[in-house]
């Protein structure tokens, strides 16, 4: 019984464990007495009984058990009606060593091997007990027992088995009688020891002087020269065997028993005693009558295993048992072929391990593994000892189906499949987001999950010049409280239980706003009938100022672009206000008033200063007035312009460095720099100038490094320079070397000097491997090799894969791939020369290839020979011919005819000589041989078998029957024996005539 607990809340409900109990036995109760009990012999009796109708055990019995007792009658008086228990036998047992009466008779397996072993309630069981006595009755009853009791049947009334040959006649005494003419002969003997019947009489003859006597106490006797059995056809399962009577059946064959037995149980733990007395009865064949011949097939064999069987043929007397005869079944496909075994490899989502055990079953010889996934076999297969594989060739976040297929000789059997989901990977691209609506202070930005199959996105993050906006996993977000008129870097990261992936950033620049922190403007009186009025931007814009609009006393008396305005046509000591607004596309900002009172009077007629540069300093426009004032005010005069003498300029940023490929040869070769003006120009930019640091290293101690001048070129007022293969943004640099440093730098002249950016640092891509060598080979086999590679001597890159491949004209073949400097090669044929070489890749399209070398793989037994053709046929021979085997495997060193008597089980071979040329034995193609010395009108089976060095292989058998001649004369009958009974009656009238 089973039990299990389940617990429920409103939440929902949980389920324990399952709890088995089993209830105890009890004795089993109701069985029968045994039934249809029929007498098969002297020595044997067949009876049939059922199981008891109560049984409390679930799974079955644990023994059944027979008993009998027995009561013997003889032809003595004085042993009739004597009763003695003659022993116990049980379901299954094996015939015990004590004496028939006084130990237990056990019978042999009752249960054929494709039967269970218990039997079920309510199932008839039979048997056939031998090693009985003669003309003895038994009483029998069946007893059943399991492991709480025993149940008993009652008695069966008694059984009196068949009459048998006397045993122990007593010594023969004579003494002479003369009565009357003549002479006379008185015979006495004893009676037998074991009468085994009622002896019907003596019988005594005499013949001339010599007197014969024979005594009929043997009804009949023991047969002799019983033949063993003689195999037909044999399968994996089952073998069909024919037996003849024997030789001297000494009387009428009362049954026929065909006996069984394995010899691979001494392997499983049995001892050659048991295994030795382990026979069972196959089958029994009653009343034969006269047949000449029989046969039987005997099924539930295993595969690939020895079984030995001999016949037993039984007469009224006893029995004779044939020699045991050896029989191996053929081999079958393997069984009980487990599912692979499939696990993760871990930080490797592009790798499973799939293992896998041997069949329970083998049934033969195993050839090979293959695996199969999602139903398509790998193209190579494994020896028998490899139960593991590291499949390198699956995709991330995938559910693939595995299976293993192992093979013998006879065929194979693929095993359940086995799913497995390969683990996560990061996402292999990442869309950038779209961006929708922006305004000033927001934007809306939505995205598609990542494109192919990598893994459950489990996060986004929205990153806003690196810095997360958001995070979840909805597909769309609004990002708020940004800057008006801002440029952003917007950026989308997709990640999965694998890792993370970005997405290149888009550029956003928010919506304008209305300018905002206009500071009042600056008033400065410069006469009796002028004010000068400067205002600065406002602090924050908000977006692209388009003019400036002020106001005196409300009247709009300027708008433009300038942040000066200088106001004429003034009244004298009168006070203004000045109020300016600032615009943009949005709106407008005004700022607070500013007042300012013209003088009274003031001069007039000031003229602008003269200015003359002293020294060198930062270059910079400066703008110089005079004023000049009385007591009653001042004038200014007009403003005067002057620029300061250059100096070298200063801040310049090391160039950027951006991979380009090579326009020629696709290989990532070439640089394109571009930098940003220097931070400080101090006068004007003459040109540009771009170092290429030929060292690939920076002095730290501050020498200069070895360099070369790439580019240079004026381009006053841009804010790049270009050379060679140049754009007005930057400059073309080829390399010419792959997956080296690079180190460059750029310089800004002007007229004074010049300004030099730090050194920037790249590197080249990669490019083909240089300097392949040959492989070489650790171990060869003739279907597999072990190849060696060698790094190249210039792998211009890191190198990422190795192929094994081999050529064959212009055809290049893979055996196989990966990353490792050792690899196994699977697949090869035998005997075969291949031209092998590698080919080492350091990026998707740097591959080359190597010099090649010679792999000439090892013989191997040859295989799939065809069957011989008759080509001309006789009474006494037979001329064949036949081709080469599909798969030599080797050189063929002979051939060889195989005969198959049919109808006789004998065999034949005749050997047919090899071609000699150069030492070593050549195949031909068509070969052709004959066999002599056989019977006309006689069946055949005929086969060739090709040899070489390691083995060799044999075709089908092809049928042939040789032509007929003509009868040859019979030869003259000669008897050499005659049975007694046909003699005895002559004997008999000739000694009464005598007498």
């Amino acid at each position: 019984y089973i039990y299990e607990l389940a617990a429920s809340t409103g939440g929902g409900t949980s389920v324990s464990d399952r709890y088995v109990v089993h209830t105890p036995a009890s004795c089993p109760a109701g069985i029968p007495p045994p039934h249809n009990v029929t007498v098969a012999g002297a020595r044997s009796l067949f009876l049939a009984w059922s199981s008891p109708g109560v049984q409390e055990e679930d799974g079955g019995w644990e023994r059944m058990r027979g008993e009998c007792g027995c009561q013997q009658r003889t032809g003595a008086p004085e042993k009739t009606g004597d009763d003695k228990e003659c022993g116990k036998w049980s379901l299954p047992g094996r015939r015990p060593a004590g004496p028939l009466g006084v130990g237990p008779l056990a019978l042999p397996d009752l249960l054929p091997p494709s039967s269970p072993s218990p039997p079920s309630r309510g199932v008839v069981q039979e048997v056939s007990v031998y090693g009985l006595q003669p003309y003895t009755e038994y009483s029998l009853r069946v007893e059943a027992v399991n492991s709480a009791g025993d149940v008993s049947s009652e008695w069966r009334p008694a059984t009196r088995t068949l009459e048998a040959s006397p045993a122990g006649a007593g010594a023969l005494a004579a003494e002479d009688r003369e009565q009357g003419p003549g002479s006379g002969l008185l015979e006495c003997w004893d009676p037998p020891h074991t009468p085994n019947g009622v002896i019907t009489g003596r019988l005594g003859l005499a013949i001339g002087v010599v007197l014969m006597l024979a005594f009929a106490e043997h009804p009949s006797s023991g047969q002799y020269g019983q033949p063993p059995p003689r195999p037909l056809s044999i399968g994996p399962n089952q073998v069909s065997l024919t037996w003849d009577p024997p030789s001297e059946p000494n009387g009428p064959i009362e049954e026929y028993a065909l006996l069984g037995r394995s010899l691979e149980d001494e392997a499983r733990g049995r001892s050659n005693d048991e295994d030795l007395n382990n026979e069972k009865v196959l089958f029994t064949q009653d009343h034969p009558g006269d047949a000449i011949s029989f046969s039987y097939t005997a099924g539930g064999l295993r595969p690939w295993t020895r079984y030995q069987f001999s016949v037993r043929s039984h007469n009224r007397a006893g029995h004779a048992l044939s020699t045991w005869v050896t029989v191996t079944t053929k081999q079958a496909p393997p069984s009980g072929l487990a599912p692979p075994t499939v696990t993760h490899i871990a930080e490797r989502p592009r790798e499973l391990l799939v293992s896998w055990a041997p069949p329970l079953q083998s049934n033969g010889v195993l050839l090979s593994y293959r695996v199969q996934r999602d139903n398509v076999s790998f193209p190579f297969s494994f020896d028998p000892a490899v139960t593991r594989h590291n499949d390198e060739d699956v995709a991330p976040f995938t559910t693939y189906s595995y299976a293993v297929t192992a093979c013998t000789s006879e065929g194979c059997v693929t095993s359940p499949p086995t799913h497995a989901t390969t683990l996560e990977a990061p996402p292999t691209t990442v869309v950038p987001p779209a961006v929708g609506q922006v305004t000033a202070q927001s934007l809306t930005a939505s995205w598609d999950a990542p494109p192919g199959h990598s893994g459950r996105v489990t996060e986004y993050a929205l990153q806003l010049d690196g810095q997360d906006a958001y995070r979840g996993r909805a597909l769309s977000s609004v990002v708020s409280e940004l800057r008006p008129h801002t440029s952003y870097q917007l950026a989308l990261l997709a990640c999965t239980s694998g890792g993370c992936t970005s997405s290149t950033a888009v550029t956003i620049v928010t919506g304008e706003a209305p300018p905002t922190g206009l500071q009042p403007p600056t008033v400065k009186v410069t006469g009796p009938e002028s004010v000068e009025v400067s205002w600065s931007p406002p602090e924050q814009p908000n977006g692209i100022v388009t003019g400036y609009e002020l106001r005196r006393d409300g009247e709009v008396v300027y708008v433009g672009p300038e942040t000066r305005y200088h106001d004429f046509t003034l009244l004298p000591n009168v006070g203004y206000s000045y109020v300016v607004a600032a615009n943009n596309s949005q709106g407008a900002a005004s700022s607070v008033a500013a007042v300012a009172k013209t003088h009274s009077s003031a001069p007039s007629g000031v003229g602008p200063p003269t200015l003359q540069p002293l020294g060198p300093s930062q270059v910079n426009e400066y703008e110089v007035r005079v004023e000049a004032c009385t007591a009653l005010g001042c004038s200014s005069s007009d403003w005067a312009s002057i620029l300061t003498p250059e100096s070298p300029p200063a801040g310049q940023t090391a160039p950027l460095l951006d991979l380009q490929p090579d326009t020629n040869t696709g290989l990532h070769t070439t640089f394109l720099l571009t930098w940003s003006p220097p931070a400080h120009p101090n006068g004007v930019i003459l040109h540009y100038e771009v170092y290429r640091n030929l060292e690939h290293t920076i002095d730290t101690r501050g020498g200069a490094p070895r360099a070369r001048q790439l580019a240079a070129r004026a381009n006053r007022g841009a804010h790049s320079a270009a050379a060679a293969k140049a754009t007005n943004d930057g400059a073309l640099v080829q390399s010419g070397s792959f997956q080296k440093p690079f180190v460059a730098m750029v310089r800004a002249v002007n007229s004074a000097g010049h300004s030099a950016s730090p050194w920037a640092n790249g590197r080249t891509g990669p490019a083909p491997p240089e300097g392949i060598a040959p492989p070489t080979f650790q171990r060869i086999q003739a279907t597999w090799a072990v190849v060696d590679i060698l790094p190249p001597r210039r792998p211009n890159g890191i190198v990422s894969l190795y192929r094994v491949f081999s050529q064959d004209n212009n055809t290049y073949i893979l055996l196989s791939e990966g990353t490792s400097q050792q690899q196994t090669l699977h697949g090869l044929s035998p005997y075969t020369l291949y031209w092998v070489g590698v080919q080492a890749c350091t990026c998707y399209q740097c591959c080359r290839r190597g010099p090649l070398s010679q792999l000439l793989t090892p013989p191997a037994p040859p295989a799939r020979q065809s069957p011989p053709r008759p080509r001309t046929l006789a009474s006494r021979s037979v001329h064949l011919e036949w081709d080469a085997p599909l798969a030599p495997n080797g050189v063929i060193e002979r051939d060889q005819i195989e005969t198959c008597f049919f109808g006789n089980g004998g065999w034949g071979s005749s050997f047919l000589p090899y071609r000699e040329q150069g030492g070593r034995a050549q195949a031909v193609m068509c070969r052709d041989g004959g066999v002599a010395g056989l019977l006309p009108h006689f069946s055949y089976k005929l086969r060739v078998a090709s040899f070489n060095s390691m083995g060799s292989t044999a075709s089908n058998w092809t049928d042939v029957t040789t032509h007929g001649e003509a009868p040859l004369s019979p030869s003259p009958c000669v008897v050499t024996s005659v049975q007694l009974e046909a003699v005895l009656p002559m004997l008999l009238n000739e000694a009464t005539r005598s007498l």
